[in-house]
Protein backbone atom coordinates (compact mmCIF):
# COMPACT_ATOMS: atom_id res chain seq x y z
CA UNK A 1 0.00 0.00 0.00
CA UNK A 2 0.91 3.41 -0.53
CA UNK A 3 1.92 6.14 1.97
CA UNK A 4 -1.46 8.30 2.57
CA UNK A 5 0.39 11.56 1.65
CA UNK A 6 0.69 14.20 4.76
CA UNK A 7 -2.53 16.57 5.31
CA UNK A 8 -0.90 20.16 4.46
CA UNK A 9 -0.75 22.94 7.26
CA UNK A 10 -2.65 25.85 7.59
CA UNK A 11 -2.64 28.74 9.84
CA UNK A 12 -4.86 31.67 10.88
CA UNK A 13 -3.07 34.79 10.46
CA UNK A 14 -5.14 37.61 12.28
CA UNK A 15 -3.60 41.18 12.03
CA UNK A 16 -4.99 43.12 14.57
CA UNK A 17 -4.67 46.67 16.58
CA UNK A 18 -7.34 46.85 19.74
CA UNK A 19 -10.23 46.00 20.07
CA UNK A 20 -9.51 42.84 22.63
CA UNK A 21 -13.40 42.36 23.02
CA UNK A 22 -13.18 41.14 19.37
CA UNK A 23 -10.74 38.07 20.43
CA UNK A 24 -12.28 35.71 22.68
CA UNK A 25 -15.03 35.06 20.23
CA UNK A 26 -12.62 34.65 16.97
CA UNK A 27 -10.75 32.30 18.85
CA UNK A 28 -13.62 30.37 19.93
CA UNK A 29 -14.86 30.01 16.57
CA UNK A 30 -11.53 29.09 14.87
CA UNK A 31 -11.03 26.08 17.41
CA UNK A 32 -14.54 25.12 16.78
CA UNK A 33 -13.61 24.02 12.85
CA UNK A 34 -13.82 20.88 11.63
CA UNK A 35 -10.60 21.05 9.91
CA UNK A 36 -8.97 22.54 12.90
CA UNK A 37 -6.06 25.27 12.59
CA UNK A 38 -2.36 23.89 12.60
CA UNK A 39 -1.29 27.37 14.12
CA UNK A 40 -3.42 30.58 15.05
CA UNK A 41 -1.32 33.97 14.84
CA UNK A 42 -1.96 37.22 16.06
CA UNK A 43 -0.30 39.81 14.19
CA UNK A 44 -0.69 42.65 16.75
CA UNK A 45 0.00 46.46 15.36
CA UNK A 46 1.25 47.88 18.83
CA UNK A 47 -2.54 47.80 20.76
CA UNK A 48 -2.08 49.57 23.86
CA UNK A 49 -4.79 47.32 25.77
CA UNK A 50 -3.72 43.87 26.27
CA UNK A 51 -4.74 42.45 23.41
CA UNK A 52 -1.63 40.26 23.31
CA UNK A 53 -1.70 39.11 26.70
CA UNK A 54 -4.77 38.35 26.06
CA UNK A 55 -4.29 36.02 23.02
CA UNK A 56 -1.00 34.51 24.71
CA UNK A 57 -3.02 33.58 27.68
CA UNK A 58 -5.45 31.47 25.06
CA UNK A 59 -2.69 29.79 23.62
CA UNK A 60 -2.17 32.01 20.71
CA UNK A 61 1.36 32.58 18.77
CA UNK A 62 0.94 36.28 19.27
CA UNK A 63 3.80 38.65 17.08
CA UNK A 64 4.53 41.55 18.23
CA UNK A 65 4.91 44.40 16.11
CA UNK A 66 5.45 46.92 18.46
CA UNK A 67 3.46 49.85 16.55
CA UNK A 68 0.54 50.17 14.06
CA UNK A 69 2.34 49.34 10.80
CA UNK A 70 -0.58 49.09 8.50
CA UNK A 71 -3.08 46.08 7.53
CA UNK A 72 -0.29 44.94 5.09
CA UNK A 73 2.50 45.09 7.07
CA UNK A 74 0.92 42.86 9.44
CA UNK A 75 -0.23 40.29 6.92
CA UNK A 76 3.47 40.38 5.33
CA UNK A 77 5.08 39.75 8.99
CA UNK A 78 2.56 36.67 9.81
CA UNK A 79 3.19 35.24 6.39
CA UNK A 80 5.99 35.03 6.99
CA UNK A 81 6.34 33.78 10.03
CA UNK A 82 3.45 31.17 9.71
CA UNK A 83 5.09 27.82 9.69
CA UNK A 84 1.89 25.87 7.24
CA UNK A 85 1.80 25.32 3.41
CA UNK A 86 -1.83 27.58 3.56
CA UNK A 87 -2.57 30.44 5.39
CA UNK A 88 -5.87 31.97 6.40
CA UNK A 89 -5.84 35.75 6.80
CA UNK A 90 -9.03 36.62 9.11
CA UNK A 91 -10.59 39.73 10.47
CA UNK A 92 -10.81 40.23 13.85
CA UNK A 93 -14.35 40.82 13.54
CA UNK A 94 -14.72 38.31 11.28
CA UNK A 95 -17.00 34.71 12.83
CA UNK A 96 -16.54 31.79 10.39
CA UNK A 97 -18.71 28.39 10.96
CA UNK A 98 -17.25 25.66 11.67
CA UNK A 99 -16.88 24.00 8.32
CA UNK A 100 -15.36 26.90 7.16
CA UNK A 101 -12.03 26.20 6.77
CA UNK A 102 -12.75 22.61 5.70
CA UNK A 103 -14.61 23.83 2.82
CA UNK A 104 -12.59 26.27 1.33
CA UNK A 105 -9.70 23.68 1.79
CA UNK A 106 -11.54 20.92 -0.02
CA UNK A 107 -12.43 23.10 -2.99
CA UNK A 108 -9.00 24.97 -3.32
CA UNK A 109 -7.61 21.49 -3.27
CA UNK A 110 -10.23 19.45 -5.38
CA UNK A 111 -9.45 22.58 -8.00
CA UNK A 112 -6.21 23.26 -7.83
CA UNK A 113 -6.30 26.91 -7.56
CA UNK A 114 -4.22 29.45 -5.90
CA UNK A 115 -6.80 30.50 -3.20
CA UNK A 116 -10.21 30.34 -1.86
CA UNK A 117 -13.26 32.56 -0.59
CA UNK A 118 -16.55 31.93 1.07
CA UNK A 119 -19.78 33.74 1.82
CA UNK A 120 -19.61 36.69 3.91
CA UNK A 121 -23.00 37.95 6.02
CA UNK A 122 -23.33 40.76 7.65
CA UNK A 123 -23.32 39.89 11.36
CA UNK A 124 -26.48 42.38 11.98
CA UNK A 125 -28.25 40.77 9.83
CA UNK A 126 -27.41 37.90 8.32
CA UNK A 127 -29.80 37.50 5.85
CA UNK A 128 -27.74 40.06 4.04
CA UNK A 129 -24.20 39.67 2.22
CA UNK A 130 -21.28 41.16 3.85
CA UNK A 131 -19.25 40.19 1.14
CA UNK A 132 -18.60 37.32 -1.57
CA UNK A 133 -15.19 37.76 -4.12
CA UNK A 134 -14.29 41.22 -5.66
CA UNK A 135 -14.44 42.67 -9.18
CA UNK A 136 -12.18 45.43 -10.70
CA UNK A 137 -13.73 48.02 -13.16
CA UNK A 138 -11.49 49.43 -15.94
CA UNK A 139 -11.19 52.82 -14.16
CA UNK A 140 -9.98 50.70 -11.38
CA UNK A 141 -12.29 51.09 -9.16
CA UNK A 142 -13.79 47.66 -6.71
CA UNK A 143 -16.45 46.25 -5.90
CA UNK A 144 -17.43 43.52 -3.42
CA UNK A 145 -19.90 41.56 -5.00
CA UNK A 146 -23.04 41.07 -3.57
CA UNK A 147 -22.46 43.92 -0.96
CA UNK A 148 -25.34 44.64 1.12
CA UNK A 149 -28.24 42.53 -0.96
CA UNK A 150 -30.10 40.05 0.24
CA UNK A 151 -28.55 36.64 0.47
CA UNK A 152 -30.03 34.96 -2.37
CA UNK A 153 -29.92 31.38 -5.14
CA UNK A 154 -27.23 33.43 -7.29
CA UNK A 155 -24.86 33.75 -4.39
CA UNK A 156 -25.08 30.08 -3.44
CA UNK A 157 -23.49 29.32 -6.67
CA UNK A 158 -19.26 28.55 -6.43
CA UNK A 159 -17.23 29.88 -9.58
CA UNK A 160 -13.66 31.08 -10.71
CA UNK A 161 -12.30 34.26 -8.82
CA UNK A 162 -9.39 36.39 -9.67
CA UNK A 163 -9.81 38.38 -6.37
CA UNK A 164 -10.12 37.43 -3.04
CA UNK A 165 -11.03 39.81 -0.33
CA UNK A 166 -8.58 39.51 2.80
CA UNK A 167 -11.46 39.85 5.33
CA UNK A 168 -11.55 36.37 5.30
CA UNK A 169 -9.74 34.10 2.60
CA UNK A 170 -7.33 31.47 1.98
CA UNK A 171 -4.37 31.25 0.26
CA UNK A 172 -1.37 28.77 -0.43
CA UNK A 173 1.94 30.53 1.32
CA UNK A 174 3.77 29.99 -2.43
CA UNK A 175 1.63 32.30 -3.86
CA UNK A 176 3.52 35.18 -1.45
CA UNK A 177 6.85 33.89 -2.87
CA UNK A 178 5.32 34.29 -6.63
CA UNK A 179 3.49 37.18 -6.97
CA UNK A 180 5.56 39.10 -3.70
CA UNK A 181 3.66 40.28 -0.55
CA UNK A 182 1.00 42.68 0.02
CA UNK A 183 2.08 46.20 -1.04
CA UNK A 184 3.12 48.26 1.89
CA UNK A 185 2.82 51.51 0.75
CA UNK A 186 -1.09 50.89 1.25
CA UNK A 187 -0.68 50.35 4.54
CA UNK A 188 -4.79 49.65 4.78
CA UNK A 189 -7.71 49.43 2.68
CA UNK A 190 -7.18 47.85 -1.18
CA UNK A 191 -3.78 46.45 -0.79
CA UNK A 192 -5.58 43.05 -1.31
CA UNK A 193 -6.99 44.72 -4.81
CA UNK A 194 -3.82 45.19 -5.86
CA UNK A 195 -2.54 41.69 -4.57
CA UNK A 196 -5.26 40.22 -6.64
CA UNK A 197 -4.64 42.00 -9.85
CA UNK A 198 -1.08 41.12 -9.59
CA UNK A 199 -2.34 36.96 -9.25
CA UNK A 200 -4.49 37.95 -12.40
CA UNK A 201 -1.79 39.08 -14.57
CA UNK A 202 0.59 36.26 -13.82
CA UNK A 203 -2.44 33.53 -13.78
CA UNK A 204 -3.02 32.51 -10.33
CA UNK A 205 -6.68 32.57 -9.92
CA UNK A 206 -9.34 31.01 -7.32
CA UNK A 207 -12.06 29.56 -6.35
CA UNK A 208 -15.40 31.11 -4.69
CA UNK A 209 -17.16 28.66 -2.31
CA UNK A 210 -20.38 29.87 -0.79
CA UNK A 211 -20.67 26.99 1.45
CA UNK A 212 -17.79 28.36 3.86
CA UNK A 213 -20.03 30.86 5.45
CA UNK A 214 -18.78 33.50 8.06
CA UNK A 215 -20.25 36.78 9.56
CA UNK A 216 -18.55 40.07 9.86
CA UNK A 217 -19.09 42.94 12.18
CA UNK A 218 -17.57 45.59 9.52
CA UNK A 219 -15.21 48.66 10.68
CA UNK A 220 -14.97 47.21 14.29
CA UNK A 221 -11.90 48.85 14.85
CA UNK A 222 -12.03 52.64 13.93
CA UNK A 223 -16.01 52.65 13.26
CA UNK A 224 -17.57 53.33 9.97
CA UNK A 225 -16.40 55.71 7.85
CA UNK A 226 -13.87 57.31 9.92
CA UNK A 227 -11.85 60.02 9.06
CA UNK A 228 -8.75 58.05 8.60
CA UNK A 229 -10.82 55.01 6.84
CA UNK A 230 -11.55 57.51 4.25
CA UNK A 231 -8.52 59.52 4.05
CA UNK A 232 -6.74 56.20 3.03
CA UNK A 233 -9.36 54.54 0.61
CA UNK A 234 -9.58 57.83 -1.15
CA UNK A 235 -5.10 58.15 -1.57
CA UNK A 236 -4.74 54.38 -2.46
CA UNK A 237 -7.74 54.55 -5.07
CA UNK A 238 -5.44 56.91 -7.07
CA UNK A 239 -2.03 54.51 -5.45
CA UNK A 240 -4.10 51.39 -7.54
CA UNK A 241 -4.87 53.68 -10.90
CA UNK A 242 -1.40 55.13 -10.97
CA UNK A 243 0.21 51.36 -10.05
CA UNK A 244 -1.62 49.75 -13.04
CA UNK A 245 -3.60 52.08 -14.77
CA UNK A 246 -0.92 53.61 -17.08
CA UNK A 247 -3.51 54.15 -20.22
CA UNK A 248 -2.88 53.78 -23.95
CA UNK A 249 -0.81 55.99 -25.98
CA UNK A 250 -2.79 58.02 -28.54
Amino acid sequence: MLPTAAAPRVAAVIPHWNRRDLLPGLFESLRAQTRPFDEILLVDNGSIDDSAELAERAGVRVLRLGSNLGFAAAVNRGIGAAEAEWVAILNNDVTPEPAWLENLLRAASAQDVWFATGKLLSAANTGVIDGTFDELSRGACAHRCGFRKPDAPVWNQSRRIRFAPMTAALFRKDLFTKVGGLDESFESYLEDVDFGLRCALRGFDGVYVPSAVGYHRGSATLGEWHAATVRRIARNQVLLTAKHFKGQPR
